[in-house]
């Protein structure tokens, strides 16, 4: 099995935001984001 690549957590939600996600709540360090057309489509 490959090994995956090391991403920063905040170029992760960068890119989950590219992908019409928004960022809902944030609580310390732990981010939920929505999804903006589709609201079942959640990130935690």
């Amino acid at each position: 099995m490959a090994t995956l690549p090391v991403v920063k957590p905040k170029e992760v939600i960068k890119a989950l935001q590219r992908a019409g996600f928004f960022i809902a709540r944030q609580s310390g360090s732990h981010v939920r984001l929505i999804h903006q057309t589709e609201s079942s489509r959640r990130v935690t």
